[in-house]
């Protein structure tokens, strides 16, 4: 048998093989949605999976394959490392990838090499991926007016805000995962927002800096001194056009 028939034989078995690969990329996905298992070890098999994928993908010559899983794994290298970093939105976005490799497999199958409709998409990925470009953390009583209003405008904006109402939970996410904005009410769960900005102030770690915004009816500020909010905005009718504005300075400021 000659080195093209072995390289035939090899692609063919890697293009029988290849559903069942995406079947345990999308276990392990929903593994660490679930919570199934330690998350390290989750996330290591369902990078190396993802990184086997590429490299064989360019060893028999599918290099359309190989562009999906390098953003694949340049999104999990960002998204996917820390359990607190993944969301619903996180998931879905993965699963997007698979999807595309999926239509790119029934391609190859049909031995179609148009991939022009499988690159659009993959672009489209990326495009919503740099969209977020804001990662904040809001929290509050979500049954508040005001916090169904301030999750409205997130997704007009196309921001990527997660919600929580315990301030200590969120305070452990503070500690172990970046943002870019902190948005609290002043009352929340276990711990207020004065107190909640006052620990991410003094803790030196990677969220010391960020933007943090306080949500109340009292302008005035109480907080102790070094440690108040950067932006106070009043639970008033300006409420919406204030946080817009100043999600827009924000955005423009990174």
């Amino acid at each position: 048998m000659s080195t093209f028939d072995i390289l035939n034989e090899l692609k063919e078995t890697y293009l029988a093989t290849f559903p069942a690969q995406i079947d345990e990329i999308e276990t392990l996905i929903l593994n660490i949605e679930k919570k199934r298992g330690a998350h390290k070890a989750n996330f290591e098999a369902l990078y190396r999976k993802a990184h086997s994928l590429k490299g064989s993908g360019g060893t028999y010559g599918f290099n359309i394959i190989s562009s999906i899983c390098h953003q694949l794994e340049d999104f999990l290298s960002a998204s996917f490392v820390e359990e607190a970093s993944v969301t619903q939105d996180n998931v879905d976005t993965v699963f997007s990838y698979t999807d595309l490799l999926k239509e790119t497999h029934n391609l190859l199958e049909n031995e179609r090499t148009d991939f022009a409709d499988i690159l659009h998409k993959l672009e489209l990925i990326k495009k919503k991926e740099s969209d977020h470009e804001l990662k904040g953390l809001f929290v509050g009583p979500a049954s508040q007016v005001y916090s169904k209003m301030s999750i409205t405008l997130f997704e007009q904006l196309n921001i990527q805000c997660s919600t929580i109402e315990n301030g200590m939970t969120a305070l452990q996410r503070l500690l172990h995962e970046h943002f870019d904005f902190l948005i609290t009410s002043k009352e929340n769960l276990e711990l207020n927002g004065l107190a909640l900005i006052a620990a991410i102030k003094l803790n030196h770690g990677k969220n010391q800096k960020i933007k943090t915004i306080l949500i109340t009816t009292n302008a005035t500020n109480d907080a102790p001194k070094g440690y108040e909010p950067d932006c106070i905005i009043l639970k008033n009718k300006d409420f919406s056009q204030n946080l817009q504005k100043t999600m827009e300075e924000l955005r423009h400021s990174i």
